[in-house]
């Protein structure tokens, strides 16, 4: 049970170091996958920076706390994941 939960987490995790990942190289197409528009320069590295940040930072928090075992790695995960779903 606990090796087949962190596996859903890590790949969970995988899953938005992938989707930061695609913010990084990919800012606009990303972006308008998730009905955001870069109105220009400013707009593609706010959407580049912000957005890598908040999935790279979340899956690495996942993906640590999975295979370390540390609770307190996931809440770290669950509050940013939290915070976007309750805004």
């Amino acid at each position: 049970m606990v090796i087949g939960l962190r596996i859903v987490l890590s790949l969970l995790g995988l899953l938005c170091l992938f989707m930061g990942m695609s913010f990084l190289i990919d800012p606009a197409g990303a972006g308008g996958d998730f009905g955001l528009e870069a109105p220009g320069p400013q707009g593609l590295s706010s959407i580049r920076g912000d957005l890598t940040a908040f999935f790279w930072v979340s899956g690495g928090s996942l993906i640590l706390g999975a295979w370390r075992g540390d609770a307190t790695l996931l809440y770290v995960a669950a509050a940013l994941m939290g915070i976007v779903f309750m805004g």
